[in-house]
């Protein structure tokens, strides 16, 4: 766990996984039926179905057990005994283990293959920590909307020109508004996805990946729509 918060990317998979919109442990805690019970194995835990959601409550109750904040052994005897004489305390841990820890380990295991996908193939090149994102705070709503004359063929001779200048308003619409992510932030993602956009063979998913992070304003969602169908455009173009 102190790997987790100290090392410099696994620390901002620790910033993601403790900021998750709309999750707060102690309330999941108070609400999870009788975890606080007197009768030993009465226990019951019931995390969200949300994944993301899921994977931060998950955390968090690794953390909170390494701390010592919340105490591991009461903890396993009300949730997790098994009605069986022999059973015993390794027993618990390993039945806490298989259904919480596996859990969010797989999980996490599966995200992490996502953004190895994604990174450059050069292995000596250097990479944003932008590009390691396990939590998304937004749906990406992608419009169908059009780009110019929809003519493929002049989107591919004007693509340089066209993305800067979506990105620049994509960067204007994303800081004119307040919301809880730093314009350092809004302006190290935008920057890193232009890089990605504008490399010799064109990334999508990592632009889409990254640009899903900004701020879902209706004016961030159409110009995100729209420089991901110049890259269908520029990516599809007849050789």
């Amino acid at each position: 766990m102190n790997f987790c918060e100290t090392d410099p990317v696994f620390s901002e998979i620790h910033r993601q996984l403790t900021s998750v919109k709309d999750v707060d442990f102690d309330v999941w805690l108070s609400q999870s039926p009788e975890t606080e019970g007197a009768v030993v194995g009465s226990g019951k835990l019931q995390f969200p179905t949300d994944e993301e959601q899921r994977m931060a409550i998950i955390y968090e109750l690794l953390r909170r057990i390494h701390s010592d904040k919340l105490g591991f052994i009461n903890f396993i005897y009300t949730v997790f005994t098994i009605p069986n004489p022999n059973s015993n305390v390794t027993s618990y841990i390993e039945t806490f283990n298989e259904a919480v820890t596996a859990q969010f380990v797989r999980a996490l295991k599966y995200r992490l293959q996502d953004v190895a996908d994604e990174l450059p193939e050069d292995k000596k090149a250097s990479v944003p920590l932008a590009l390691v994102q396990i939590i998304h705070h937004a749906t990406n709503v992608v419009q169908q909307n059009a780009i110019g004359s929809g003519n493929t063929q002049s989107a591919v001779q004007t693509v340089t020109n066209e993305i800067d200048k979506l990105f620049d308003d994509l960067k204007q619409a994303a800081l004119a508004q307040p919301s809880g992510i730093e314009k350092k932030e809004i302006e190290e993602i935008i920057e890193t996805a232009l890089a990605a956009a504008k490399d010799e063979k064109p990334r999508p998913t990592v632009v889409k990946r990254l640009l899903g992070m900004l701020p879902p304003t209706a004016a961030v969602l159409s110009i995100t729509a729209s420089i991901l169908k110049l890259l269908e455009l520029f990516n599809n173009r007849t050789p």
